[in-house]
C-alpha cells in the first residue's frame, strides 16, 4: 500500500519508476496498475463496467488484450459486480490492470481466492505482461507461485526484508533452514511411511493423535 502511494510511509524511503510514491501518486498512478488482496466493487456496475471505468483512470484499455483476458479467465463482463466471488473480483481487477497501459503491476496475493485452473491462467497473464517490457512486484505466501513468473525474490519477516536473490538462492535458503508443516490425518503412520521416502523430509514426529509434524526443505509441496 506504500508502493502505490495509498499508504504514506512512517519510515525509511521508497522510489518507484523514478518518482515518490506519496508526493507524485497521482502521475505515477497513470504508468502503473494497482490489485490489492481483497478487491472491493461498485456493487451496482456490471464487470465489464468496472473495468472501462478503472481503464479511463489510467488513460483507456487495450480492447483486443480486453477481450483476450475476459475469455482466457472465463469471466463474463454482463454479471453485476455484487454477484462475483472473491475471485471473480479478482479478476476484474487484473484484467483492467493487464489491458492498460501500465509499465509496472504491483499484485497484493492475486491468486487469492482463484481456482486452480484460474490461478494458470493468471500467472501466464503475468508471464505475457513480463514478457512486453512490463514489470511486476507480486507478494505471496505460496513460492510455488512465482517461481515461474519471478527473476527476484525478497523474504520479508516482521516488516523486514530477512534475504533476497534469486530463486536458486532461495531455494538453497531454505534447504538449510527446513520448514515445519502439521497435517491432520486419520492414518498417520502410513502417511508418515510415505513421506519418509521423499528426499525433501528431514524429520517426521507424531505430535498427537492424527497429527505428524514434518520437517521438510520443500514446504510449498504440501500446498499444491
Amino acid at each position: 500500500r506504500t508502493l502505490p502511494g495509498l499508504l504514506r510511509a512512517d519510515g525509511g524511503s521508497a522510489t518507484l519508476l523514478g518518482g515518490d510514491p506519496w508526493t507524485q501518486a497521482t502521475a505515477l498512478h497513470r504508468r502503473l496498475g494497482y490489485v490489492p488482496g481483497d478487491v472491493s466493487l461498485w456493487p451496482g456496475f456490471t464487470g465489464g463496467e468496472v473495468i472501462d471505468l478503472l481503464g479511463r483512470l489510467r488513460g483507456g484499455l487495450d480492447a483486443g488484450r480486453r477481450a483476450s483476458l475476459l475469455e482466457r479467465f472465463d469471466l463474463d463482463p454482463t454479471v453485476k459486480a455484487r454477484a462475483y466471488s472473491k475471485g471473480n473480483r479478482q479478476k476484474v481487477a487484473l484484467i483492467a490492470a493487464l489491458a492498460s497501459g501500465a509499465e509496472l503491476l504491483i499484485l497484493d496475493e492475486p491468486l487469492s481466492g482463484a481456482d486452480p485452473m484460474a490461478r494458470v491462467q493468471i500467472l501466464r497473464a503475468i508471464t505475457d505482461f513480463a514478457k512486453r517490457g512490463g514489470h511486476v512486484i507480486m507478494s505471496t505466501h505460496v513460492l510455488y507461485e512465482v517461481e515461474r513468473v519471478t527473476n527476484n525474490i525478497v523474504l520479508i519477516h516482521n516488516g523486514k526484508a530477512i534475504a533476497s536473490g534469486d530463486l536458486h538462492k532461495i531455494r538453497a535458503l531454505i534447504d538449510e533452514h527446513p520448514h515445519a508443516v502439521r497435517i491432520a490425518t486419520s492414518q498417520p503412520r502410513d502417511l508418515a511411511q510415505a513421506l519418509a521416502a521423499m528426499d525433501h523430509v528431514v524429520s517426521i514426529e507424531f505430535v498427537d493423535e492424527g497429527a505428524l509434524l514434518i520437517r521438510t526443505r520443500k514446504p510449498d509441496a504440501f500446498y499444491r
